[in-house]
């Protein structure tokens, strides 16, 4: 949904992560808690990480199909993988992104959050990572 939508509907941004993250809340009771990201989420990094590290759950059933195709495509690059399922709230918790349902980094920084499709993330490598060091 837009996010104009839930501003409309009394929704406000209580937290930001970047590079482009916003959390958005609906207080019921004036004392309720102020949800945040956690301080690990908003540096979006994995220090010391070497090649392309995804984390992802099954929210959405195509999630681990679309790794496996992303890993097939950073192998035929030489490009090294590690692929990590978050299954536990405490595993969510503990997260180096803002987004745990899907997420990519390269080189221990955050790449994207988009699910790509062959083709595209073809595309995404040879226009992002190949400039990188």
């Amino acid at each position: 949904m837009d996010k104009k939508f839930y501003l409309k509907k009394g929704f406000e941004v209580c937290d930001e992560a970047p590079p482009y993250f916003e959390m958005l809340m609906k207080k019921f009771t004036e004392d309720a808690p102020t949800p945040h990201f956690t301080e690990k989420a908003k540096k979006a990094e994995i220090p010391g990480k070497k090649g392309l590290t995804f984390y992802y759950t099954d929210m959405c059933p195509f999630n681990a199909d679309y790794v496996d195709i992303m890993i097939d495509v950073a192998h035929k690059h030489s490009i090294k993988t590690e692929n990590i399922k978050v299954e536990s709230l405490k595993t969510a918790k503990d997260l180096t992104t803002p987004f745990g349902i899907f997420s990519v980094f390269y080189n221990g920084e955050f790449l994207t959050h988009e699910v790509l499709a062959e083709k595209k993330f073809d595309n995404f490598k040879n226009c992002y990572w190949l400039k990188r060091p």
